[in-house]
């Protein structure tokens, strides 16, 4: 399961909430080629070479939202 994840103080309900927001997003993986077609035109996709650099960056604040899985999302959730 893929998805689009960000801090709860930041309102995401539809693709087109992305208008305007920085979306981190490991090259190539499935997450890119979804977000690529679904993604408005506003949205700043910023990607990066593997999971551990898009979730340092998400982590780091050099993104405000991360497209990655449920089971990544999760693990980042529990720590």
């Amino acid at each position: 399961f893929q998805a689009v994840f960000a801090p709860k103080t930041l309102a995401i309900k539809s693709f087109a909430d992305l208008a305007g927001k920085t979306v981190g997003v490991t090259r190539g993986a499935i997450e890119d080629m979804e977000l690529t077609k679904l993604a408005p035109a506003g949205a700043d996709i910023k990607r990066f070479e593997d999971n551990n650099a898009t979730v340092s960056a998400f982590v780091a604040g050099q993104v405000q939202v991360i497209a990655t899985g449920a089971s990544v999302a999760g693990n980042m959730m529990q720590r």
